[in-house]
């Protein structure tokens, strides 16, 4: 996760001083970055809520583990969609 935020970040700086990126950014680079910034917090969501499970407790119903859980795979086609199909 690391690595990939990295990375992103040196292709948006390097999309900016070679002038492919107009400032401010195209509405679908603000889309995918808060799609991947989504991804980030719904990480950290996931990580609290393991803690929890591990010290016995259920901070949510099973309900809503299984609706949550669809969400970062949809993100991710989104991102993949945003990034694929990026106008030019």
């Amino acid at each position: 996760m690391v690595l990939a935020l990295l990375f992103g970040g040196i292709l948006i700086w390097q999309g900016l001083t070679l002038g492919r990126y107009p400032w401010p950014f195209d509405l679908w680079l603000w889309g995918k970055l808060a799609c991947v910034l989504g991804l980030f917090g719904l990480h950290g969501v996931f990580a609290t809520a393991r803690r929890k499970f591990a010290n016995g407790e259920r901070p949510r119903t099973e309900r809503y583990w299984r609706m949550i859980n669809e969400v970062p795979m949809v993100l991710a086609i989104i991102i993949v969609l945003l990034a694929t199909l990026e106008p030019r």
